[in-house]
């Protein structure tokens, strides 16, 4: 037959827990809140085994025991006090004399709990029954049950006090929190007037405490906003969920205007009813006032990138374009900068004309990080080709993006073109002059032109930039103007010239000088020509310039003019040869001749195959 439990505690979870583990043993359980529910259950039945708590309404467990021991029926029913509260010495002994058997201290393990309550079964149906423990005098129960109930109230008091002095610093502590803060703290009834706030909104706000206290939130904003605010507080009372972080407008006492961001919550009372709401409001006013500020910057910046006659645009690193504006669209000769970004980043229709123009430009941005004024060609949607001038800067992006680049691009084809014809009409007064001189020295004609060739190569070989290469270039084709000036009858002399004749042939180095010098070349055309015959060591002609003092590309020219007129024929002499030429410069390389030219001749020479042309 089943063994028949009656527990007696106030606390529900407490039973559900007693219950569960007995119910698990095998046992039947009975349930009571208090002494005197657990007193009368058991007359009206009779249990195997009563577990009682201490402290209960009504009537606690001590009396609950006494009373139990008082009455024939039950006295001999074994008494557990199962208890967290009565943890004293003086607590059990009391206990064990007013008859209980057994003394445990909440929590105990469920096995341990089980073992003891089988073990005090056994231990009764093996012990005579008749014997208990004696009762006392009335009066010595009431001084020793009072002296702990005393005790225990004592404690409590003491608990409860030290318990109501720590909330009151918790309190103080928050308040002050609360009152310091910058962030503004509101509550609100249902109807939305406010029933607890703190200092920050009362200063932002403008109003004293006593006028805000009651006011409703419609009173201090304006229609459109407390519409806004009513929807929230509607969200917020149906789904019982938080509403984080929604802007709304608030007029000050002043008349001025702040803007708020906040959240709201609801406020419920003991019975999940809810009874208002409660939030917190930040001033985001400055913010605002930044995020309009940056929304007009940007439409006066889409305004420009929009209207400018400058191709703009921006691209990121891997070369796509992330945007173009529509000069740029026209300047490539597409319909519009979304067909331009779409052809162009598909790579259906390549931009450069050159690949060396892109490779220098990729080059500048990571030797320089911009790109200033670089020429380029390119490839226009038809196919035709154009110039461009092209500036490219690192953009400005937000930290965590993705770097790209900023460009600016103008058409220079018309000023391209321009200078071209420019160019080839000089080129063409400058062949034309080079004709009367050549046609006044039959001997050395071509030998402008050959110098011109060899300085331009090695120029080329020295890295020397495009408009220097240029530069030396033409300069070599007029290199001997000068000899303009020199009788026929000496420059074509067939005999060595007198030292007076050769005198007289070192002037046209100053002679091409005074014929130039007013002429505005892109180039220092008419220095280079006065120091083509100037030496490292200072033993050239016409001022025995030494060093740095003589131009780059007047050592160029004089490396080029030594090899050539070694290399061919003289009315003098026949030709000496290439390799005597060679020896020349080697043997006088950073005496007379500058190292660097006379390095990079050599490697045309004998490295890369040149020949000088006929």
């Amino acid at each position: 037959m089943k063994k028949t439990v009656l527990i007696a505690d106030d606390n529900s979870a407490n039973l559900y827990l007693l219950k569960s583990i007995m119910e698990s043993h095998g046992w039947l359980v009975r349930e009571a809140e208090n002494g005197k529910a657990a007193l009368e259950m058991a007359r009206t039945f009779r249990p195997d085994l009563i577990v009682s708590d201490i402290l209960m309404p009504v009537m606690d467990g001590y009396s609950f025991c006494r009373e139990c021991k008082k009455d024939e029926t039950l006295r001999n029913i074994p008494f557990v006090f199962y208890t967290a509260t009565y943890t004293e010495p003086k607590d059990e002994t009391f206990a064990l004399d007013l008859g209980a058997d057994r003394f445990i201290l909440k929590p105990e393990e469920p096995e341990v709990l089980i073992k003891i309550l089988v073990d005090l079964l056994e231990e009764k149906e093996r012990v005579s029954l008749a014997s208990s423990k004696p009762l006392g005098e009335e009066m010595e129960f009431f001084r020793r049950h009072n002296e702990i109930l005393f005790s225990k109230l004592e404690k409590k008091m003491a608990d409860l006090e030290a318990a109501n002095a720590e909330l009151r610093k918790l309190e103080e502590k928050y308040r002050g929190i609360l009152e310091n803060m910058d962030d503004a703290y509101y509550e609100v009834n249902l109807k939305g007037d406010l029933t607890f706030f703190n200092q920050a909104l009362a200063a932002r706000t403008g109003y004293t405490r006593e006028e805000l206290m009651g006011m409703n939130y419609r009173q201090y904003m304006s229609r459109n906003c407390w519409r806004q605010v009513q929807d929230i507080f509607a969200k917020v009372y149906q789904t019982g969920r938080a509403v984080a972080l929604f802007d709304y407008e608030i007029n000050l006492k002043d008349g001025g205007k702040r803007f708020q961001e906040s959240w709201v919550n609801l406020i419920m009372d003991k019975d999940n009813r809810p009874i208002g709401f409660r939030g917190m409001a930040r001033d985001v006013t400055d913010r605002k006032i930044a995020e309009e500020e940056l929304r007009q910057a940007e439409e006066r910046y889409r305004s420009i990138f929009e209207n400018s006659q400058e191709g703009m645009y921006r691209a990121n690193t891997d070369e796509k374009f992330i945007m173009v504006n529509s000069a740029m669209a026209r300047i490539f000769g597409y319909d519009s900068p979304a067909e331009f970004v779409e052809q162009v980043n598909s790579g259906a229709h390549p931009l450069y004309q050159s690949r060396e123009d892109r490779r220098k430009i990729f080059q500048l941005l990571e030797s320089r990080g911009v790109v200033q004024d670089f020429e380029a060609r390119f490839f226009r949607k038809d196919g035709s080709v154009g110039w461009v001038s092209v500036n490219i800067q690192p953009a400005r992006v937000a930290q965590g993006q993705a770097p790209c680049y900023d460009g600016f691009v103008r058409d220079v084809t018309d000023r391209k073109e321009s200078v071209e014809r420019l160019r080839e009409a000089f080129a063409g007064t400058i062949q034309a002059i080079t004709s009367l001189v050549e046609a006044k020295d039959p001997y050395t004609a071509g030998h402008q032109r050959r110098v011109a060739d060899i300085a331009e190569a090695i120029a080329r070989e020295m890295g020397l930039s495009r408009e220097q290469i240029e530069g030396i270039a033409m300069a070599g084709i007029i290199h001997d103007i000068g000899k303009i000036s020199v009788p026929a009858e000496i420059l074509c002399s067939p005999r060595r010239l007198t030292k007076l004749e050769f005198n007289l042939i070192k002037t046209h180095a100053q002679s091409g000088y005074e014929i130039l010098k007013d002429i505005k070349f892109s180039w220092p055309i008419a220095r280079m020509v006065l120091e083509h015959h100037e030496r490292i060591d200072g033993s050239g002609y016409p001022h025995g310039l030494t060093g740095n003092n003589i131009l780059p590309e007047s050592r160029i020219l004089a490396v080029a003019d030594v090899v050539e007129a070694m290399a061919t024929h003289r009315p003098y002499r026949p030709a000496l040869g290439l390799e005597p030429a060679l020896q020349e410069i080697t043997e006088n390389r950073g005496v007379l001749f500058d190292e660097e030219a006379v390095n990079a001749c050599l490697r045309l020479f004998r490295e890369k195959g040149y020949t000088i042309k006929d």
